[in-house]
Formats: C-alpha cells, structure tokens, sequence
C-alpha cells in the first residue's frame, strides 16, 4: 500500500484515459507530449489535489485555459492537451537546464467574466513565479529559464491585472498582458519593488 503502481497501456488502442485520484490530497504528474487524451479528476478534496505539469522539452509551452467550474480547465503543455476537474493548485515545471540557452513560454487566460488576475514574481528564486485568478487554482511556474515568456489574455469583462516583478534579476522578462474587451473598462496595475524602480 502506499508504493507508486506500474500501469502498461497499448496506446495505439487507447484514444482516452482518466485518471480518477478519488479521496485525499492528491498529486499527479504528467509529462511528455504523446499518449491517448488525457483527463485529471482530483477526486473529493476541496483543498489539497495538485495538477504538476513537467516539460521534457528544450523549449517548453504551456496555456492555462480556465473551465467551467473554479476547479475545472485544459492545460496544454507542449503539443498535449490534459482536461481537469477537482484541481485546487497547479504547477507547471518547465525543466530548468534541458533547454537552458531557450526561453520557455507561458499563456494564461482568463474567462469571459470580469477577472481579477495576479502575476507575481518570486522574492529571491529568479526561475519561478505564481499566477492567480479569482477563486481558480493557484498556478506555480517553476524552472523557466531566462527571459522567457509570459501572456495573460484577461479576455471578456471588467479584469483587474496586477504584475508585481519583486526583483530585478526574474528569468520571467518577457510580459505581455492583453486585457481584452470591453473597451475603457479593464486595468493593469504594476507594482514596484522594496528598491528604487523606474516605470516607463
């Protein structure tokens, strides 16, 4: 009991697989980019099931697109689609050092609705960050290389988008927030560092 089980499919059979984590406080890992369609339930947990997405690539590609429900959405990473359901927190690892001299790359979206979304940068680890949106999972970037890429599409709705760097050496150098419509009705908010910042 306890110890991690080997499960074989025939994937030239296999067009679908769900992985039903049931009760507790899940973790599961998906990474490499071929297989049958994936979907995560997380199960019973309203608190503690986390989605860890790892990127085998030398340039890793990841886009977060919000469901139905807080806990629910599709998670694209590299060329493979993985739909959710039960998720309370997600990382998305894009493998620092298998393509260290490449800039990863990150599109979050969010919904038709009027969103609040945070981007923020970590304190003192340069290669991660965490992004939120209203009441949906946290998302933890981890191992992204230098100046790599973000977007944040806020799409439909009033959004709020807030980008706070928290230091000046982050590897996420490259942001590019797109509010969306409707129009004169969204706001980027930047927040500045415990040090002297300079605006432009």
């Amino acid at each position: 009991m306890g110890a991690l089980k080997v499960i074989t499919l025939a994937t030239a059979n296999t067009e679908g697989l769900i992985v039903a984590a049931g009760l507790g406080d899940d973790r599961i890992e998906v990474s490499g980019t071929t297989g049958p369609a994936l979907t995560v339930d997380g199960g019973e947990s309203s608190t503690g099931d986390r989605l860890v997405m790892i990127s085998i690539e030398n340039v890793a590609d990841f886009n977060y697109a919000p469901g139905q429900a807080n806990d629910s959405g599709a998670l694209t990473m590299d060329t493979s689609v993985t739909q959710f359901v039960g998720i309370e927190d997600i990382t998305l690892d894009a493998g620092l050092g298998a393509g260290a001299n490449a800039a990863d790359n990150v599109t979050i979206n969010g919904t038709s609705a009027a969103n609040q979304i945070r981007f923020a940068a970590h304190a003192t680890n340069a290669d991660e960050a965490t992004v939120w949106i209203d009441a949906r999972p946290a998302i933890a970037l981890r191992q992204f290389t230098n100046a790599s890429n973000v977007t944040v599409n806020g799409l439909l709705g009033d959004d709020v988008i807030t980008v706070a760097p928290n230091k000046a050496d982050t590897n996420f150098d490259n942001l590019t927030v797109n509010a969306g419509g409707p129009a004169d009705a969204d706001r980027v908010m930047v927040e500045g560092t415990s040090g002297d910042d300079t605006f432009r």
